[in-house]
């Protein structure tokens, strides 16, 4: 259904919205992809490795489908600096390692999901250790990025929603951590992922186009 209607959009000269139709394809095909995921995960008894991919697909597909709404809406680009869009990017990098590492810790930690499943082995103390540092990272990048942006509200506000997201995000992970990941601390964990991914892609696309380009005819 999205796609139909992403198909059928036109802009405002009645051009097809090709943009939109790609990105709506793109999540479209990663629902199977996450089917053919999920059948390798069954049939490698839920090896770790292999039910991550579950989240490194369930990541992008955040990602597409914030960038499509954006696209459907017409979110225009605030114009900024190149440095403060190389924090963005860095930000957004650390981010997305943050994301990763974290899917790391999960496939050491023991909600395997299953009784019999493997873990994937390495040390769950420093592997938790490694994550923390980059969401730390993270956490520097974006309170550095408040106070450059702190005179453009709208970048602000995102910037912003970023930074709760993650204290928030930050506040269940040592939660669980202390309290020795309680399945229902580690779903709340996995929601704030969620969360964090789309507030990471909205700065991202706001701020995606530098300040000189926004004078360049389109």
């Amino acid at each position: 259904g999205t796609f139909v209607a992403a198909w059928r959009a036109r802009d405002a000269a009645g051009r097809p919205r090709r943009g939109l139709r790609g990105l709506a394809l793109a999540a479209g095909l990663g629902i199977p992809a996450q089917a053919v995921i999920g059948g390798l995960s069954v049939l490698t008894a839920l090896n770790p490795w292999v039910v991550g991919l579950h989240m490194v697909v369930s990541v992008a597909l955040i990602v597409l489908c914030v960038l499509m709404v954006h696209d459907a809406f017409a979110v225009r680009p605030v114009g900024l600096s190149r440095p403060v869009r190389w924090l963005v990017l860095l930000a957004s990098g650390l981010g997305l390692l943050a994301v990763l590492f974290g899917i790391v810790v999960t496939g050491a930690g023991p909600n395997s999901g299953d009784g019999g499943a493997a873990r994937n082995g390495l040390d769950t103390l420093w592997t938790a250790r490694i994550h923390s540092l980059t969401v730390w990272a993270v956490v520097a990048a974006t309170v550095a990025l408040l106070w450059l942006v702190r005179r453009d509200p709208s970048v602000r506000r995102a910037v912003l929603l970023l930074l709760v997201v993650e204290l928030l995000q930050g506040a269940v992970g040592y939660a669980q951590y202390f309290l020795g990941l309680p399945p229902a601390l580690v779903a709340l964990h996995m929601l704030g992922t969620a969360l964090f991914t789309a507030a990471l892609a909205h700065l991202w696309w706001l701020t995606r186009t530098p300040l000189t380009d926004l004078s360049e005819p389109r």
